[in-house]
């Protein structure tokens, strides 16, 4: 039904290596044939697809580097929180993907008791953003939002909807809200668009904020979905090429990183047939809660435990995801 789908929004859900992908693709190639010109992204490609928008506005800016970003914000600390420079890097970037102004991120705080830390970081956050324009730079969740913020005039945007007649968004379990919101945009209410995703194959973390899922899971009421397709069936993956890796170990912290990828053999660290063995323990903020970012009401450390759980288990999951032959679990250590 998607490859044959034409106007008006879609979602497309399924499991690992069910043919979400594939189904894309064709659909693409369907409608190119008839001289439909199509976007496709996912959500790792947006912040690129941002500075381009910047570009063919007038902006020339270049996309910063995760390791030059931290760097910089490295330099702009004291002594004493050099320690926590990726903690710090990350909730910069969250900062800014949350589009909160200063006396937003102030409102929260207060309530929650972190004002003063939340005061360091906007001042934080000015010096590295005027240090940037020094640069004629900007990371990713700062591509994304000055972007957005530029799409708000309708000249820019009908420019870039210009561009395109159908936009396609694959691995959308991956968007965050500042992707959302300019595929958002892009799309435009009841617009061309079709999404897909596997929520199980929500890991990891974006812009300094943990993956959820949670936009792919709304899509359908968001968008105002014509068509909502979701795909039962066992997977369709292919073993690697001839002479790539046959095998590969994954583990907690590798395992987001291995989405879209697979291999014949797959070892999993720690884990048993039932889910993780010995789950790392649930992480904590030592700088600044980013949950403040979506309001004052944090979740309590019982909620904090529970959501963790689910990161394990999906990760667990998009880990054994990875296998096409044979899948085996080996003990920590």
């Amino acid at each position: 039904m998607i490859v044959e789908h034409d106007e008006g929004p879609a979602r497309l859900t399924g499991g690992f290596g069910s043919g979400k992908t594939t189904a894309l693709r064709r659909r693409s190639e369907r409608l190119r044939a008839a001289g439909g010109r199509v976007l496709e992204m996912r959500p790792p490609d947006v912040p690129a697809f941002a500075v381009g928008v910047l570009r063919r506005a007038g902006v020339d800016r270049r996309l910063l580097a995760p390791r030059d970003q931290q760097e910089i914000v490295a330099s702009l600390l004291a002594d004493a929180d050099q320690p926590l420079v990726g903690e710090i890097s990350a909730t910069v970037l969250a900062y800014q993907a949350s589009f909160l102004g200063a006396e937003e991120l102030f409102v929260h705080a207060e309530a929650a008791g972190e004002l003063d830390r939340a005061e360091e970081l906007h001042r934080l956050t000015d010096a590295y953003l005027s240090h940037l324009d020094t640069l004629g730079a900007v990371d990713e969740a700062g591509a994304i939002v000055h972007a957005s913020l530029l799409l708000r005039g309708a000249d820019a945007l009908a420019h870039e909807r210009a561009r395109f007649d159908f936009l396609a968004v694959d691995d959308f379990q991956l968007a965050t809200f500042a992707v959302n919101r300019l595929v958002s945009q892009l799309a435009g209410q009841a617009g061309n668009v079709v999404a897909a995703g596997n929520l199980d194959a929500a890991v990891g973390e974006a812009f300094g904020i943990p993956v959820s899922g949670s936009h792919l899971d709304a899509f359908a009421r968001r968008f105002g979905a014509t068509v909502d397709v979701a795909i039962d069936g066992p997977s369709l993956r292919q073993p690697r090429r001839a002479g790539a890796p046959d095998a590969i170990v994954l583990d907690h912290a590798t395992a987001p990183a291995t989405v879209g990828m697979e291999w014949p053999a797959v070892a999993v660290r720690g884990a048993d047939e039932d889910g993780w063995l010995d789950a790392p323990p649930c992480p904590r903020y030592r700088w600044f809660d980013r949950a403040l970012f979506a309001g004052p009401d944090t979740p309590d450390d019982d909620e904090r435990a529970e959501q963790w759980t689910d990161e394990c288990r999906r990760r667990f999951l998009v880990a054994c995801s990875r296998a096409t032959e044979r899948l085996a679990f080996l003990p920590e250590g």
